[in-house]
């Protein structure tokens, strides 16, 4: 953790389906640093797209923000309340899950890396520049010849690097990862968080990295936001929250990670499904889940809460979760 003050702090957001008004993200609150990258990890429906999504509002139309409120800090500001349409172009940038349908399919590679530089009111000609120094940045080989391409002609992972250097192109102090890795093999998905990690180094970005999937929320993330039912239910600094989670959720999500090193083991799963948004259990969201629910779990939901130095957790049982057994 660096210290400084936020880039961005996001204040009791809730995003809810316009017609039915039931909501699928409750009350998440969180922040990023300068130069930190902050993870935030669950399964597909836990929130976590639409929180990074509605900071730039780009939310499906049939949904919308409640409440909560977004506020930014600029090269030349201090943190002030902002709209999302505000931030887009204008600070904040977005790396999509899936390029192929992300990139416009009748433009150029050159082009849709220039168009950035240009509605910022730069010439076609340094545009052009800069759209090939970018290209070389993130690893794309022979840049001229690849900035005549279309974005089919390119495998998955140049893709994914053309969608980087888009996002580079407005010089963002804040970079949204969407998933940037799912649909790439394992070889590749290593290639783009080596390269998101040097970026960050370089250019001193903040980050927010959503992902399903623990193991890559683990490498690049400094600090880490577990979410489930839409609530952020543990967060922590990932090496603490890896190590000795407070929630079982957490600690399930770290039992399923496929293991690198030492005799082959078989995965653990959870047992069960994630609730389904206006069909919410009573109590605790996690509990028909949970090998640790006791009756107050089906009770009350209970809050985040601090637990101590930077760590907090929404588990009434938090305290007994590691005493006696291996995580």
């Amino acid at each position: 953790m660096t210290g400084t003050e936020p880039v961005i702090e996001i204040a009791n957001l809730s995003i809810a389906a316009a017609q039915s008004g039931v909501t699928l993200v409750d009350d998440v609150s969180l922040h990023v640093d300068a130069g930190e990258c902050l993870g935030i990890v669950g399964e597909s429906g836990s929130g976590k797209s639409l929180t990074l999504r509605s900071i730039l509002g780009l939310l499906p139309p049939a949904l919308h923000r409640t409440q909560g409120t977004v506020r930014f800090q600029g090269e030349k500001e201090g943190l002030r309340p902002v709209e999302p349409r505000e931030l887009r172009g204008h600070g904040v940038s977005m790396i999509f899950q899936e390029p192929m349908s992300s990139l416009n399919p009748t433009m150029r590679i050159g082009d849709l890396v220039a168009a950035g530089p240009r509605a910022r009111g730069v010439s076609r000609r340094a545009a052009a520049d800069q759209a090939l120094r970018l290209l070389a940045e993130v690893g794309v080989p022979h840049p001229e010849q690849r900035a005549r391409a279309w974005p089919h002609q390119l495998s998955g992972g140049l893709r994914q690097r053309v969608m980087i250097a888009m996002a580079l192109s407005v010089e963002p102090r804040l970079l949204l990862c969407d998933e940037p890795t799912t649909a790439l093999d394992t070889t590749v998905q290593d290639q783009i968080l080596t390269l998101v990690e040097r970026l960050r180094i370089e250019r001193g970005l903040a980050l927010i990295f959503v992902s399903h999937d623990l193991s890559v929320i683990s490498r690049i993330a400094d600090r880490t936001a577990v979410m489930y039912a839409g609530r952020i239910i543990e967060h922590g600094p990932t090496g603490a929250l890896v190590d000795s989670p407070r929630h079982p959720y957490t600690r399930a999500l770290i039992e399923s990670m496929p293991q690198l090193h030492g005799p082959p083991v078989r995965l653990k799963t959870i047992n069960g499904s994630p609730p389904t948004a206006g069909r919410l259990p009573p109590g605790c969201r996690f509990a028909p889940r949970c090998p640790l629910a006791v009756d107050a779990c089906h009770q009350a939901d209970p809050p985040l809460l601090n637990i101590g130095p930077h760590r907090a957790t929404a588990c009434l049982r938090q305290a007994e979760m590691n005493v006696g057994e291996p995580v």
